[in-house]
């Protein structure tokens, strides 16, 4: 199935994305005010504080960007007819350095790591109340062992 724009139509519209742009505008203009008031004399820029604000929006819009391409490259290799995971890539070695990766963030990055493992236990609760989340990731798993 090839892939289509309208496939994704209703994800962010213009106003959502002006809603966040202005929030991160308020919010880092809120922080540059806070930088104002407490830096005086040597420590203070007045372009510092407007760096700040134009990072912040910056930030906001990439965020926006990476979750719509994130749901953009999902559609594209979900599996056909269902909403689940894509398939695992052919190449193990390739799991393995994600893996390494993740492992390496975890350590670097403590909050990083508590949170992959609340999630890993969120999903494993989950999958164990629901049946049929059950049956599908043991048929998964039987799949990824034959081939």
């Amino acid at each position: 199935m090839p892939f289509d724009v309208q496939d994704l139509s209703g994800t962010f519209s213009v106003g959502d994305i002006a809603i966040a742009l202005a929030l991160s505008f308020v919010l880092s203009s809120v922080i540059g005010w806070v930088y104002r008031s407490t830096h005086r004399n040597v420590s203070y820029s007045q372009s510092y504080v407007q760096t700040l604000v134009i990072l912040g929006m910056l930030i906001a819009f990439s965020v926006v960007g990476l979750s719509a391409s994130g749901l953009a490259m999902w559609w594209k290799r979900r599996p056909q007819g269902a909403l689940g995971a894509p398939p695992l890539p052919a190449d193990r070695r390739l799991g393995a350095g994600v893996y390494a990766l993740i492992a390496t963030f975890a350590l670097v990055l403590p909050l990083v790591g508590a949170s992959l493992v609340l999630v890993l236990v969120l999903e494993s609760l989950w999958t164990r109340m629901s049946p049929s989340l059950a049956a599908s990731a043991s048929a998964r798993a039987a799949s990824r062992r034959r081939a």
